[in-house]
């Protein structure tokens, strides 16, 4: 009887250990829940208290130019998507892996495509092509570091020097205007990206471009190449990229610009399909308000009381509303050339004679 009686306590002490286990487990389980649902609605906050500011840089790009700014994300990551078929581009900007997002389907954002870890430095240009079409965004992270290096000629350093100059005005950024011994300078640790601009009459990679894969340490190491020229091509070629060396280094991939805006753009986009993407969605509001532009000309040429004035006028409307195009040198030329011929023309406009021409724009 005694014995019967010890084990029946035995077992029920056994089960007591098991309920506490099992309330304890629920217990911790339910404080684990807890806590993740304040860390997830803190990382909401953080997210879109981080998207506000966005919001608000984004909403000021569109009003005004020259501006720079830098927000702390340091809690946050932004990821950059652009896409295009034909001319229809799809963009937007997300923060981390939230799914909050912000369409920027009609706004051109030249960018790496994430910034994480870092401040989110913010810079606008206004783009006009004669006429003003939008201001350009341009955004990058404070471990991006841009170094102009030009050839030993005085057109390509003074190019160099012109964009150094440009880039440097906003304080914020981390650029350098560097000497042909690009190897000897000492680099900050721990960069997210060392990029180099150079400038060569010659269009060839530069020597030393092997050496700074060897002797540089970054996560991303590029050059973008091009001539001393207010527009033309551009090449990247990648030497590092997300820690990984590049094997065999040789000329990369590039496009076209048409003015020292949309280069800038191809020296902030993370590479040429980021640019090409962004420059799409630049020309699709350049076809707009050429657009209106367009239909502008029209009631002008057909106003009875401008008859003077007409001939201007219908120069104009034939060469306005067309979609810009650059894919090769003839096309860049070409859009060069229909830019200043309408600045030309508006400036002909007011000196027609007989006065009193509205001008175009």
């Amino acid at each position: 009887m005694y014995k019967k009686i010890n084990k029946t306590a035995f077992i029920e002490s056994q089960l007591n250990w098991i309920y506490i286990l099992v309330v304890g487990a629920l217990i911790l389980v339910f404080f684990i829940v807890i806590a993740k649902k304040y860390m997830t609605n803190q990382e909401i906050k953080i997210n879109a208290n981080v998207l506000q500011q966005l919001d608000t840089t984004i909403l000021g790009a569109s009003q005004a130019a020259k501006a720079a700014n830098k927000i702390n994300i340091e809690d946050a990551a932004l990821t950059f998507e652009c896409s295009c078929k034909g001319n229809n581009c799809q963009s937007n900007i997300e923060i981390g892996g939230s799914g909050i997002a912000k369409d920027t389907a009609f706004l051109p954002i030249f960018s790496p495509k994430k910034i994480e870890k870092s401040q989110l430095i913010t810079w606008t240009l206004d783009w006009n092509y004669p006429f003003k079409v939008s201001n350009l965004l341009y955004l990058t992270r404070d471990d991006a570091y841009y170094y102009f290096v030009a050839d030993d000629d005085e057109i390509s350093k003074q190019f160099a020097k012109e964009l150094y100059e440009m880039m440097a005005e906003t304080q914020f950024l981390n650029v350098k205007l560097l000497d042909g011994s690009v190897t000897a300078e000492i680099y900050p640790d721990n960069m997210y990206l060392l990029r180099f601009i150079y400038i060569s009459k010659t269009g060839e990679s530069p020597s030393w471009l092997d050496k700074i894969k060897d002797e540089k340490e970054a996560r991303n190491i590029d050059l973008l190449m091009l001539k001393p020229e207010q527009a033309g091509s551009f090449s990247f070629t990648k030497v590092k990229k997300n820690n990984k060396e590049v094997a065999s280094i040789a000329e990369g991939d590039g496009g076209y610009y048409l003015d020292i805006p949309t280069l800038i753009g191809a020296i902030f986009s993370e590479d040429e399909l980021v640019y090409h993407c962004n420059l799409l969605k630049a020309f699709k509001r350049y076809q707009y308000i050429s657009s209106l532009y367009k239909y502008k000309a029209e009631q002008l040429k057909d106003d009875n009381s401008l008859s003077h004035c007409s001939a201007y006028y219908t120069t104009a409307y034939n060469s306005l509303g067309i979609t810009l195009h650059v894919t090769n040198d003839v096309e860049v030329t070409n859009a060069v050339a229909a830019k200043q011929s309408l600045e030309d023309l508006n400036e002909e406009i007011l000196l027609a004679p007989g006065g009193r021409c509205p001008r175009l724009y």
